[in-house]
């Protein structure tokens, strides 16, 4: 039993599972007015911190049985034990930040975004590659000769759009405008 120290609430009161609010009352009643500090005067420190330990534990018996939420609560944890996260983080897992859902689907759900932001990242990139190599000369006067239906160098043009790239400070890099003129290549019908 891993419930408040493996104390169980009906036998600490001495009565059962099945105990009215009437019953449970009186039985409280009577270990309160026994387990006093009040009336502990003239006993050891040991048996006195004994008693006051004990009274505290009934207090806190009579907090959970009496209020009826709680008691369903506490007797469907006597029937079916702790979950196995409670037993793990406590009863304050809420306060120390612990997970309310299970871990898997919580790292699925980052991996989904990291792969989403990554994706939107790359495309940013491609487009600004874009932006780029369709400013340059080279670039306009390719698709230029092959709207005329002349031979276009794509060697030539591909090393103009890094030049421009360059040249304008992109943040993207010659490597992102060479993969674009590749794919610019391949969507005009250029041969290599």
């Amino acid at each position: 039993n891993h419930i408040d120290g493996g104390h169980n609430y009906y036998d600490l009161l001495g009565v059962s599972t099945s105990v009215t609010s009437g019953e449970l009352r009186r039985a409280v009643r009577k270990l309160l007015v026994a387990l006093h500090p009040d009336k502990q005067k003239g006993k050891t420190k040991q048996e006195a911190a004994d008693a006051e330990q004990r009274f505290m534990l009934v207090k806190r018996a009579s907090d959970v049985l009496s209020d009826d939420e709680r008691r369903r609560e506490y007797d469907d944890l006597l029937a079916n034990g702790v979950p196995l996260v409670d037993q793990y983080y406590g009863r304050h897992m809420h306060a120390w930040g612990a997970p309310d859902h299970d871990i898997r689907s919580v790292l699925a759900a980052l991996a989904l975004v990291a792969s989403v932001l990554h994706y939107a990242h790359r495309w940013s990139l491609f487009w600004r590659a874009h932006r780029v190599a369709r400013r340059s000369h080279a670039y306009r006067a390719a698709r230029d000769q092959h709207l005329r239906g002349a031979k276009v160098d794509v060697g030539a043009l591909r090393k103009e759009a890094k030049r421009h790239a360059l040249r304008s400070g992109s943040t993207s890099g010659a490597d992102d405008v060479e993969a674009y003129m590749d794919a610019a290549a391949d969507k005009l019908g250029f041969r290599f």
